[in-house]
């Protein structure tokens, strides 16, 4: 079997992602993680054990060729030829992309190809990339009182509206537990003004990491803090403004603990955090 490198130059997120996925993964159908160098902080702090090959593309965050839009035509251009080039001297035998369209096959060149298998979820596509077995849904159990409320995203359009943060802390505090609310440092100022009580979370991927394990519970944004909870084995509740159910922590998907801004949030939400306080084992109907 001809060992596969998979290419993780996106993203933060995706990388938590794929480290949590691969942990149950055969040793030897995986070859290398091909991470750029913006990823190598939370690589750092996820301890990731995979084989890694650092992709120094030196442009100080996500390359240019994955934002196009914010970063212009001639900038992703040059990404694209220096990304390419940096994959090509780790001398891979194969690739593997989450997908693949006209910008991955440009980046592998020659190299053989693949992306993840059709599935209904990212987690079940890696397993059927490689193999593995996929961890039964995390059980409905908690570590403490804590619910953490992490509202923000990369993407502004995730990010929780204030509303929606009101009604997951009434939730909350209803079936008995204690909310806390983390904001990532400069992430959510609407929310810093709003009157809600909450913590700051310094911007590094290690206090993010921490914030998240001090958690017995986790309602988040479709964002990374929902995946770190599940890289951590914590029970996780997404709330997202659209049905996403591919990018979705595997627990989550397939317990069906999420809910859309516009459902009932509070009932959806109280049967999740009843459940747990039963410790029960329960998917949210």
């Amino acid at each position: 079997m001809i060992p596969t490198d998979i290419v993780a130059t996106k993203s933060f997120g995706d990388l938590v992602i794929t480290t949590t996925a691969l942990t149950t993964m055969p040793a030897r159908s995986v070859g290398r993680l091909l991470i750029g160098d913006h990823l190598v902080p939370l690589a750092k702090a996820l301890s990731v054990s995979i084989p890694t090959v650092v992709i120094a593309h030196g442009e100080g965050g996500v390359p240019a060729i994955y934002d196009v839009r914010r970063c212009g035509t001639l900038a992703a251009l040059r990404s694209a030829w220096h990304l390419r080039r940096l994959i090509h001297a780790a001398q891979p035998q194969a690739l593997l992309f989450d997908q693949v369209g006209m910008r991955e096959r440009w980046l592998a060149g020659r190299v053989s190809t693949n992306a993840l298998p059709a599935a209904e979820n990212i987690y079940i596509a890696y397993s059927r990339a490689f193999g593995g077995a996929i961890a039964s849904p995390l059980p409905l159990i908690r570590a403490n009182d804590v619910v953490g409320i992490f509202p923000g995203s990369r993407l502004v359009s995730k990010n929780l509206p204030e509303l929606v943060v009101r009604a997951a802390i009434d939730a909350i505090t209803g079936a008995g537990l204690t909310p806390r609310l983390m904001l990532l440092e400069g992430e959510r100022p609407d929310l810093e003004r709003s009157g809600l009580q909450h913590e700051i979370v310094p911007r590094s991927f290690a206090a993010m990491i921490d914030a998240v394990a001090t958690c017995g519970l986790v309602v988040s944004a479709d964002s990374m803090p929902a995946h770190i909870a599940e890289n951590q084995s914590i029970p996780i509740f997404v709330l997202s403004p659209v049905d996403n159910r591919y990018w979705l922590p595997f627990s989550t998907f397939v317990a069906n603990r999420w809910a859309l801004f516009a459902d009932n949030i509070p009932a959806r939400l109280d049967h999740f955090l009843r459940a747990s306080k039963r410790g029960l084992h329960e998917s949210v109907p």
